[in-house]
């Protein structure tokens, strides 16, 4: 099972080509559609066949698109650590929700050799302005620690074969 993005398919089409174009780039979430739920830490699903659940893309690279892209997230691990920051924890008002899709990460080779079946999602929270500041182009007037103590994120979830 894997995480694929697309925009006008069919889901049953998806493939890990239709997210690697995205491949490392830091995604702002919009919005989290479950299909399925968790319980007790074990992913419930009463269709085997379809995604867990659906996320909305609007910007990438801090890059405003003209329409949202949709991810289908079919990967227990990744549904499970959207999840929970989106039905657990809750996001609020001033914070920000972005994924990075990525393969080149693992923490050895057989994972990489294995990554068919590896979870691809990292999952931040961060502030609205600790968001922005991951942005080179944005420059506002703080010294390196600030900085970097601003940019920190509020949550990161990360399978832990990355």
């Amino acid at each position: 099972m894997t995480t694929t993005l697309l925009r006008d398919k069919d889901w049953e089409q998806l493939r890990d080509k239709d997210w690697e174009h995205l491949d490392g780039h830091l995604c702002k979430v919009s919005s989290f559609t479950p299909w399925a739920s968790v319980m007790d830490g074990k992913v419930i699903s009463s269709n085997k066949t379809l995604p867990y659940a659906v996320i909305e893309i609007d910007e990438v690279n801090f890059h405003k698109l003209p329409e949202p892209l949709v991810g289908y997230i079919s990967h227990s691990m990744d549904f499970t650590h959207l999840w929970h920051v989106f039905e657990d924890r809750g996001v609020q008002e001033d914070e920000v929700v972005a994924v990075t899709w990525t393969k080149q990460h693992y923490k050895s080779i057989v994972y990489k050799l294995l990554s068919v079946f590896m979870p691809r999602l990292v999952v931040w929270i961060f502030t609205q302005e600790g968001y922005r500041l991951w942005d080179n182009d944005y420059r506002p007037d703080y010294r390196s620690l600030e900085r970097y103590e601003e940019s920190r994120p509020i949550l990161e979830l990360k399978p832990p074969v990355m």
